[in-house]
């Protein structure tokens, strides 16, 4: 019998800790726990081997990167986007075919495991069969509309298949994620595999014994370890369909229940494998999702070429007290910045007054105190502005 394809070359005991490093790929390609003939090494090599890949998983620029133009992909669509949060164990791809028993999912390119946008797809269909208060009728037509068939069963469809009217991204990673090891311990293989053929009339000296499929407490249990994910933040995006068969004013009213639809799936069934079992569980990230927000409108911004447009759509949604720093203690160095744009700061000024005068009055000073504040500090800047306004 040939002796595994490594044997005798140097080889790397674990993946690259790099940035750039791609776990997916290692964790794909480069099992190394076998012996010369092809069984894998002792009870403790797969557990030993799924730890060289624990750890943080992904780059954080590309991640971030990659959630913000997906976003604006959506939203270029008119569809909606959504951050999650794991608030226990996730696994994807556990049926994949691996040397561990256990696969996961990974994406191609940024190496971290995602749900695939038909998994999302069959997630949120099987929350709106299973779970969804609507009448028989009403869900079957919704089902049809949504996701394109009436039944999952090909020979019990009652109508063709067609494109359903929406369309559902794959959910990716915003930030690393962090892997890790865990184990199940089953201990009734028997049962599970004999347990139908077998009978308290079975002779006892057979291999599989009335007593050796029993289910019971007796058996030993068989400790299978397998790689989940730890922390980690998705970004679910879901979009009307182009030239779908429903008019484009029905499928924006019909947007946020299917937004509702996923939000309830992922709370109570879950995303990905073992489900069943509390895995895959997700709540709304509303951290990571202000933080996109912010920096897929600050994208927009950048774009926008005459720089009074710039700020006019910058300080509708800018902080209180970033307003204030700017105009307050940096006053001299945000005037300049404006100056080396070549764009006449009283304009600026105007545009400020004009769309937050009412803020602005509110941070008039009432003693030596509130003048060192970064307010009282604007408010004496800009004050000297209001009768030009």
């Amino acid at each position: 019998m040939p002796t595994p394809l490594y044997a005798g070359h140097d080889q790397p005991s674990k993946p690259s800790k790099g940035l750039d490093a791609h776990k997916g790929l290692w964790f794909e390609h480069f099992f190394n726990e076998y012996d010369d003939s092809w069984n894998v090494n002792g009870e403790n090599a797969k557990k030993n081997w799924i730890k060289t890949v624990e750890g943080f998983c992904g780059d954080k620029d590309q991640l971030e990167t990659n959630a913000i133009l997906q976003r604006q992909l959506c939203t270029d669509l008119n569809g909606k986007s959504k951050a999650f949060k794991n608030n226990w164990h996730f696994i994807t791809g556990m049926g994949n075919p691996h040397p561990v028993e256990n696969g996961m999912s990974w994406h191609p390119t940024l190496g971290v495991p995602y749900l695939t946008g038909a998994s999302v797809k069959g997630l949120v269909r099987a929350f709106v069969e299973e779970w969804s208060d609507l009448s028989s009728n009403l869900k079957k037509e919704m089902i049809y509309r949504w996701f394109g068939s009436d039944h999952k069963a090909p020979d019990k469809q009652e109508k063709e298949n067609q494109a359903g009217c929406f369309i559902f991204f794959d959910a990716l990673p915003i930030k690393p994620v962090t892997l890790h090891t865990d184990i199940m311990t089953p201990h009734m293989g028997n049962w599970y595999s004999d347990g139908g053929e077998i009978s308290s009339d079975t002779p006892r000296d057979t291999k599989n014994s009335y007593a050796e499929a029993l289910p019971a407490d007796w058996h030993k249990p068989v400790i299978i370890p397998f790689l989940v994910v730890k922390h980690a933040s998705l970004q679910f995006s879901i979009a009307p369909r182009p030239h779908a068969n429903i008019s484009p004013e029905d499928i924006q009213k019909e947007l946020p229940e299917v937004m509702k639809m996923l939000d309830n799936a992922l709370e109570y069934l879950g995303g990905g494998a073992k489900t069943a079992a509390g895995y895959g569980r997700f709540d709304s990230d509303e951290m990571a999702e202000n933080k996109l927000k912010k920096e897929v409108k600050a994208k927009a911004i950048s774009k926008i070429k005459d720089p009074i447009e710039a700020f006019k759509a910058l300080i509708n949604d800018m902080e209180e007290k970033k307003i204030a720093e700017m105009f307050g203690k940096r006053f001299s160095r945000t005037k300049k910045e404006f100056s080396d744009k070549e764009c006449d700061f009283n304009e600026i000024i105007k545009v400020l007054i004009e769309g937050k005068r009412n803020m602005i009055n509110n941070w008039k000073p009432k003693d030596k105190q509130e003048k060192n504040t970064a307010q009282g500090k604007a408010y004496i800047k800009l004050s000297k502005y209001f009768g030009d306004s």
